[in-house]
């Protein structure tokens, strides 16, 4: 038998699980039941309380999540912020005052769990929580801040940033600093540096010498 959605049981459902996410009744795991948990406990169809759950995304307070239970997004009302949620708004600030620069790396989860005192699943629900949001991507199993001009691979954003350097004079044409100083600059690895700077030398901007390093082509950065 197909499963239907009952109109009125689905505006109930919603409004029942919007009220329980702004009085924090989920903060501790900050994910919501899985579907079948919720439609036994509200005794309704599968496909209502789906869609109550749509709403809820529709409306900010929740993100979905391929194989994994629903991510509470909204910060509660009239609640103090979880501990999850501290990180994740420590974090959302580093970025965004660009101590984490575009395409940076964010802190290791062990680094997070020391510096805060918590544990390593409270700190994975707040990456969790940035990544939901689009401010942290993950690529091969790190997490970088999202990168400028609608990149988010950390490589091209690094790219990015340089070639405005160079050419707002940061670097005047002549030699650019080494890799290891640069990968400490922008707080990625040194392969993701070169990366950015061969990108970057196949534009013409810059070249390199064997033995001596990366230099700005004549005429740039001046």
């Amino acid at each position: 038998m197909t499963e239907t959605v009952d109109n009125g049981k689905y505006g109930q459902v919603t409004a029942e699980l919007r009220r329980r996410i702004h009085e924090g009744s989920y903060s501790a795991s900050g994910e919501l039941p899985p579907t079948s948990v919720l439609a036994k406990e509200f005794g309704v169809a599968a496909k209502t309380v789906q869609r109550a759950l749509q709403q809820l995304d529709r409306d900010g307070l929740t993100a979905s999540r391929q194989g994994r239970p629903r991510m509470i997004l909204a910060a509660s009302q009239g609640v103090s912020a979880t501990r999850y949620e501290q990180v994740a708004a420590d974090l959302q600030r580093e970025i965004e005052s660009g101590a984490i620069p575009p395409g940076g790396r964010v802190p290791a989860e062990s680094d997070l769990v020391g510096k805060y005192g918590m544990s390593r699943a409270t700190i994975r629900i707040a990456l969790d929580r940035l990544e939901a949001a689009g401010t942290v991507v993950k690529r091969a199993g790190r997490r970088y801040a999202a990168g400028d001009g609608g990149s988010d691979l950390a490589y091209e954003s690094v790219a990015i940033q340089l070639e405005r350097a160079i050419k707002t004079g940061k670097y005047a044409a002549g030699r650019l600093p080494g890799e290891n100083k640069l990968a400490t600059e922008f707080r990625v690895s040194r392969p993701t540096v070169r990366q950015a700077l061969t990108q970057l030398q196949a534009t013409g901007l810059i070249y390199s010498v064997p033995k001596q390093g990366w230099f700005v082509a004549q005429g740039e950065g001046s």
